[in-house]
Order: structure tokens, then C-alpha cells, then sequence
């Protein structure tokens, strides 16, 4: 296969993440999206042990501590703030 590129359209977390690895991969990866412009917004992406491993494989590690995203723990509150149940980081990205 001489012509190795693809188009992706979605410009979400899955999107970039699937450009990176393709090009990784030896691919021309072009990244479309319809959004006018960047999102503002958004939902937690869940980002425990193999996300923290996949990203510092994406050598993103430093940028994460950069930015100072520091997961603990993911608590279930009630309408009082009072912790029902929660989740803690265990793994490690290194």
C-alpha cells in the first residue's frame, strides 16, 4: 500500500487520540471536525490507570503534571457533601 493516508472525522478525545497512534504507525492522518472552534466544555474523561500508562506512552506525562491534573480519588456525594463512595487512583503512570 504506497498511499498510506486517512481521514478522521472528530475532533473529541478519540479523534486526536487515533491520529497520533496512526501516525506513530507510519499513516497521514487529517483530523476533520465541524465545531466552528475548540469546545469550552465538556465531561471528565475517565483517567485512571490505563489512561494515565497510555498517555505517558503518548509522552504526555509532563504536560499532564504541568497542568497540574492530580486524580486522588472520585467520590459520589450526597446533597450535603458528604462522601457515599468513591474510587481511588492505585495505579501509577511511570
Amino acid at each position: 500500500m504506497a498511499d498510506r493516508t486517512v481521514l478522521i472525522s472528530g475532533g473529541g478525545i478519540a479523534g486526536p487520540a487515533l491520529a497520533f497512534w496512526l501516525a506513530a504507525a507510519g499513516f497521514r492522518p487529517t483530523l476533520i471536525e465541524q465545531a466552528p472552534r475548540l469546545r469550552t466544555g465538556g465531561y471528565v474523561i475517565d483517567f485512571w490507570g490505563l489512561g494515565y500508562s497510555i498517555a505517558e506512552r503518548m509522552g504526555l506525562e509532563a504536560d499532564i503534571n504541568h497542568v497540574g491534573y492530580h486524580v486522588r480519588e472520585m467520590r459520589i456525594v450526597n446533597d450535603n457533601g458528604k462522601r457515599l463512595a468513591g474510587l481511588a487512583r492505585t495505579c501509577s503512570a511511570s
